[in-house]
């Protein structure tokens, strides 16, 4: 997504946190030929779709980029920090 290109993934716990169906990109079930065959075929196909949902990838994948993420890590960390201090498990 990250790169401008819709997406085609399994449809699992982890993907599907982050990609929704029809919009950056298309989720298959897992373990499944010809639903991943179509969903390629499909984007191929179809270049509005393409460009749709690419454009929506960029806007999504931002929001995982490292400084990102890593500026949410912390957060949790010294949230989590203060809260065990509080509770006079750490000083």
């Amino acid at each position: 997504m990250a790169t401008g290109r819709p997406i085609v993934a399994t449809n699992i716990d982890g993907f599907a946190t982050v990609v929704t169906n029809g919009e950056e990109g298309l989720l298959v079930p897992p373990m499944t030929v010809h639903p991943l065959a179509h969903a390629l075929l499909t984007l191929l196909n179809d270049k509005q779709l393409r460009l749709q949902m690419a454009q929506k990838g960029l806007i999504t994948a931002q929001k995982y980029d490292w400084e990102g993420v890593a500026s949410r890590v912390l957060a949790y960390y010294s949230k989590t920090i203060e809260r065990t201090r509080q509770q006079g498990i750490v000083r």
